[in-house]
């Protein structure tokens, strides 16, 4: 390390001294032609011959530092760009699996009456730790004995069945092109893989046979394997779970009735730290320099998190007029230093945020919540439901999962940045709307210096999509709002329409009124 630094240290002296040299050769440099009287000064010395012996010096130092510069150039640009956004998961969705229960399919009465002989109760050495009945017939405990260390067996219907039974052993989730059994392939953390193993599957000799011709696009994962068998991810959560994940509860022990300052100054904070994106420290800067208003930065967060609090109502309760054709897409920002990821859901035709949400990860989950937050606002949910989305595989998964509840909706996927299919070009304005989106709201996202919490990145989201549909002018709407009210029509003061938009919510959402 030591013969590293003294080269480091040389070649900041080299630099130096050629900065120096350059700067005493100037003058030198800029005049047209040496005065009279100097050409004799320059006889004595062996100028010409010095000069021709560094420069050629320096031509040399520069051919043995090019190739070496190129690579410390590309290793220096790697450790800058080591965090990056969180790619695509690599995988293929098929369609939904048959579902069969095997609980209680058969009965021990019927099976009784069948029976010419029927079986007499178990004359026990030992007494069975299992007290309950058989799973698959309903037989009672005496006619069950123990099979192996972890498992029973029925005499009356012979099944086998687990002392503490999970749900693969409850429920059988068949192949729909074979109605082959589906093996349990991985274990993932939020899901199972299934795949069908029978070699005579028609889906997989479809597929064996496009690849013998070379048709491989459509079983190409992004890690670029080919998927030939059918697979299911079967999820470890139901809609009953995501649902209770919808609201995002932001709690403030603020109450902003009882502030010290006015409701102006409350509207000129948020004004500042959510119209313009400006930080904490900037706004309370502001109110003192150009208001005389002195206001810590924390009091700044305080009043933005109780107006939150209260805004985050209205953003999920408000009766949207909505279209029939959605965008979803997700962009990345920095919490506490780290990567997170926004899930946006907007109707870009009417220019609404329908759903918003902050994540430490990019996964099907997240995906499934910020989409049923929007079907949520949905009165009655619609027919023809379209949803525009990029290519990740994670709303094909979603899709998949929707429809096992009967939520049905046509999903079209918008590939890359070139228009290479009739989806992408027909859909690409879509898209390239919800992108506009995403930028629009990291512009406030770079000036508030980042968050450092989730917590307080998703309070601020929150503030921001109030921002954004009930009080931003739109172009595309010839500088209308998104969602006009009423009370705001004749306020043109930006912090006058706050105050005004806290007020309406507390009075017709907050307080319970829109459940009448």
């Amino acid at each position: 390390m030591q013969s590293i630094s003294q080269f480091t240290q040389s070649l900041k002296t080299l630099e130096r001294s050629i900065f120096l040299l350059n700067t005493h050769l100037e003058p030198v440099i800029l005049s047209d032609s040496i005065p009279e009287g100097f050409e004799a000064l320059f006889e004595f010395y062996e100028i010409e011959t010095m000069l021709e012996q560094a420069t050629q010096t320096i031509e040399e130092l520069s051919t043995i530092f090019s190739p070496l510069v190129t690579l410390f150039k590309t290793a220096t640009m790697k450790r800058k760009t080591k965090d990056f956004m969180e790619p695509y998961a690599s995988f293929i969705i098929d369609g939904p699996p048959l579902v069969q229960s095997r609980m209680k399919q058969l009965s021990f009465d019927d099976i009784m009456s069948e029976l010419s002989d029927p079986p007499k109760p178990i004359q026990r050495r030992k007494p069975l730790d299992y007290q309950g009945v058989c799973i698959n017939c309903g037989a009672p405990n005496g006619y069950i004995y123990k099979h192996t260390h972890d498992q029973l067996m029925c005499k009356i219907c012979t099944h086998t069945f687990s002392l503490k039974p999970t749900y693969h052993d409850e429920i059988v989730h068949r192949c729909p092109h074979c109605v082959n059994k589906l093996i349990l392939q991985h274990e993932r953390k939020h899901f199972d893989t299934l795949l069908c193993p029978n070699d005579s599957c028609k889906f997989y000799l479809e597929n064996k046979k496009s690849l013998k011709h070379g048709d491989v696009k459509h079983l190409t994962t992004l890690n670029h394997n080919i998927k030939l068998r059918y697979t299911f991810r079967l999820f470890n959560f139901n809609l009953e779970e995501i649902q209770d994940k919808l609201p995002l509860h932001i709690r403030s022990k603020i109450d902003l009735s009882n502030i010290h300052h006015s409701h102006h100054t409350l509207g000129l904070i948020l004004t500042y730290y959510v119209n313009y994106g400006l930080s904490s420290r900037k706004v309370s800067r502001i109110m003192l320099e150009i208001h005389d208003i002195q206001i810590s930065h924390q009091t700044v967060v305080n009043y933005a998190e109780a107006a939150a609090s209260i805004l985050e109502c209205l953003n999920q309760h408000y009766p949207y007029q909505m279209e029939n054709t959605l965008t979803f897409d997700e962009t990345y920002i920095k919490v506490n230093g780290k990567n997170h990821y926004v899930f946006f859901g907007s109707d870009t035709t009417r220019k609404i945020v329908t759903s918003y949400r902050i994540f430490e990860h990019r996964n099907t989950q997240n995906a499934i919540i910020s989409l049923h937050q929007t079907f949520a606002k949905f009165k009655n949910f619609p027919d023809d439901l379209s949803i525009i989305a990029d290519g990740n595989p994670i709303y094909n998964a979603a899709q998949v999962f929707f429809h096992m509840y009967d939520i049905s909706f046509n999903l079209y996927q918008v590939i890359g940045i070139k228009n290479s299919d009739p989806i992408s070009l027909k859909y690409r304005h879509f898209k390239q709307a919800e992108e506009r989106l995403n930028r629009t709201y990291k512009q406030n996202y770079y000036g508030t210096n980042g968050y450092g919490s989730l917590r307080n990145a998703n309070v601020y989201i929150s503030l921001y999509v109030s921002f954004f549909n009930f009080l931003r002018s739109h172009s595309s709407l010839k500088g209308r709002t998104p969602v006009e009210i009423e009370v705001l029509e004749d306020t043109r003061n930006m912090p006058m329409k706050w105050i005004k938009l806290i007020q309406y919510t507390n009075d017709f959402f907050k307080l319970g009124s829109y459940m009448n």
